[in-house]
């Protein structure tokens, strides 16, 4: 029902971000609108003024008509540029622009030919001149240029607003994937958790009615297997519930536990030794300490801890025995851990994911792969807290190389 209610929120609030982003385009678009017509009916009112005073100018009218007439001139520019009478109707021009406040470059003409241009505003003189169809008209070279910079504010405000609905849109659309996907690991987790804890709770109590059963007497053997399985049953439920304080415990007081100076050599062979005796003859682990600086700052537990996590996966995942190489390395100031196994490899997809918390891998059986998904989480943000980074390369069925690169103590 959460889920169906999530879904109709996000669909309604997309819808209301989808009109918000139409209405403001349109409303750009209208913008741009009014400002042409504005400007349209200030350039008529202009021209018309404009008009009217070179009618009343008898030496301007006999040079037009002289021109278009007499030397039947189709366009009069070019015939009486320079002439006081051209200069005359320019300066006429130039104060009726500028009393309407239009600050833009101009040209103008007389002619019979009515000129079909966009930036081009013409009108009839047939009244003044003795020919039908003889015309003034205003060009204005930069009139779509003029009209964004017009719009320049609201056209700016606009594009900023689009922008930041659609970023806005892209970032909640991401907080919801990213939600729905914890909500998933979540219910994924709670579930796995459920059944490492039921199994050894019904072992336990398996084993413990065998023993007490008052009908039938249990051998001496009998009751070792039987105490033997509460005992290991019982490590178990420990062993899970120390996995979940651990991560907690580092989540909320690891800054103020990474103050010592660790040898990180030392903690990697007494990892090694340790596991080595656990696991003797099914385990094999190569160390090649070859960093000759290996003191770090943190703390020795939370870095044995990292290295578990990774020893225990590459045990986990792998098919065969595990065969581990622990080496080290300096490079440009930083010391480098890496961590290689033999086992079944990542798969490319998950490699971006498989350090997020409750993260598993879908191709493994989380029931058969004991976990909660938090060891490769756990060793992220230990390093990370140490200040520096971890990252993975593996290949199905070739094992996998998870690298710590971790700075320096500064002596």
């Amino acid at each position: 029902m959460k889920s169906l209610n999530s879904k109709m929120l996000l669909i309604i609030v997309t819808i209301l971000l989808i009109g918000l982003l139409i209405n403001q385009v349109f409303y750009a678009l209208n913008a741009a609108d009014d400002q042409k017509k504005a400007l349209n009916e200030k350039v008529e009112i202009a021209l018309d003024i404009i008009v009217e005073k070179v009618s009343a100018n008898q030496n301007v009218c006999k040079s037009v008509n002289n021109c278009l007439h007499t030397e039947k001139k189709q366009m009069c520019c070019k015939y009486l540029d320079g002439e006081k009478e051209w200069g005359t109707v320019d300066s006429i021009i130039s104060h009726e622009l500028a009393r309407f406040n239009i600050n833009l470059h101009y040209n103008f003409d007389f002619t019979k030919n009515h000129p079909e241009d966009k930036n081009t505003y013409a009108m009839n003189m047939d009244q003044v001149f003795s020919e039908a169809g003889v015309v003034m008209y205003l060009e204005f070279p930069d009139r779509s240029k003029y009209l964004l910079k017009q719009m320049g504010p609201v056209f700016i405000s606009s594009i900023l607003l689009i922008l930041f609905i659609t970023i806005a849109f892209i970032l909640m659309y991401r907080y919801y994937q990213r939600e729905q996907v914890m909500v998933t690991r979540t219910r994924d987790f709670i579930n796995n958790m459920t059944h490492e804890f039921k199994t050894p709770l019904a072992n336990i109590s398996f084993a413990s009615n065998m023993i007490n059963r008052e009908n039938e007497r249990v051998d001496s053997d009998k009751i070792e297997q039987f105490t033997r399985i509460i005992q290991e049953e019982n490590q178990r439920l420990l062993n899970n519930c120390e996995d979940l304080l651990v991560i907690g415990m580092a989540e909320s007081d690891l800054k103020s536990s990474l103050e010592e100076n660790v040898d990180v050599h030392q903690v990697i062979t007494k990892a090694a030794d340790r596991y080595m005796e656990i696991q003797e003859d099914e385990l094999n682990i190569k160390l090649d300490l070859f960093a000759d600086a290996f003191h770090v700052k943190g703390k020795s537990s939370m870095l044995d801890n990292t290295l578990a996590n990774l020893v225990d996966n590459a045990i986990k995942y792998c098919d065969e025995n595990p065969i581990i190489r622990i080496r080290t390395k300096n490079k440009n100031g930083w010391l480098l851990v890496e961590v290689t196994d033999n086992g079944k490899g990542i798969a490319k997809n998950a490699q971006d994911q498989i350090f997020e918390k409750f993260y598993r891998e879908s191709n493994h059986d989380q029931h058969d792969v004991k976990g909660f998904g938090l060891g490769l989480s756990y060793v992220k943000m230990v390093v990370e807290q140490m200040g520096g980074t971890v990252f993975v390369q593996s290949e199905l069925g070739k094992g996998s190389t998870f690298i710590l690169k971790l700075p320096l103590l500064n002596e």
